[in-house]
């Protein structure tokens, strides 16, 4: 039996996935599905499995992922596909799974529906001991810190002697524009 370049193969993740085909010549369908994982973790028993997006990803956990000649969030994609695209609605996770984008855990809500959402679930900045307003919290005290306070001192002096941007997130894992942003005293401004 010869093998032709584009038949389909069933992935590890369930989908179709086509081979020996551009990529450019594909269906969003083609191109979308293949790139999910299907045995994902779960999150809420109710639920069941969270589809996972493996491929390009934001810095905040959501998929990207390029349609209709721009970049999505990769949830939103998967609501489009499945149901119809959204419009001015906002695409909300159930399972609180950002890299998730299995429809039957995603639903439509307004910004003020992912908010109360938010604030219901007990994700939101609480306000410091003894103030009833909500502070911003800096450096690694912030949720989505990836560097201590010792981090940030060794970045601004490596960058005094000739270390570049790029080396250095890197040996950070992080972004370029993190480590120029720190250099500058953009970033972890209260380190000095």
């Amino acid at each position: 039996m010869i093998d032709h370049p584009n038949t389909r193969t069933r992935s590890s993740a369930g989908c179709f996935q086509p081979t020996g085909t551009p990529e450019s010549s594909l269906s969003v369908e083609e191109r979308f599905w293949p790139k999910v994982n299907k045995n994902g973790p779960t999150i809420r028993e109710e639920l069941g499995q969270c589809w996972v997006w493996t491929a390009r990803m934001h810095p905040s956990g959501y998929g990207s992922f390029k349609f209709d000649k721009k970049r999505m969030n990769a949830h939103r994609v998967s609501w489009s596909l499945t149901f119809s695209h959204p419009k001015d609605l906002d695409v909300l996770h159930r399972c609180d799974n950002r890299a998730c984008v299995r429809p039957e855990h995603l639903f439509l809500g307004t910004q003020q529906d992912n908010v109360a959402d938010m604030m219901a679930k007990g994700r939101h900045r609480k306000p410091a001991p003894g103030r009833h307003r909500y502070v911003t919290h800096l450096g690694k005290e912030h949720g989505m810190a990836k560097l201590e306070d010792n981090d940030v001192r060794e970045i601004r002096l490596t960058a005094s002697v000739g270390a570049t941007n790029r080396g250095q997130a890197r040996l950070y894992g992080v972004s370029g524009r993190t480590i120029k942003r720190i250099v500058q005293l953009e970033n972890w401004k209260h380190i000095t």
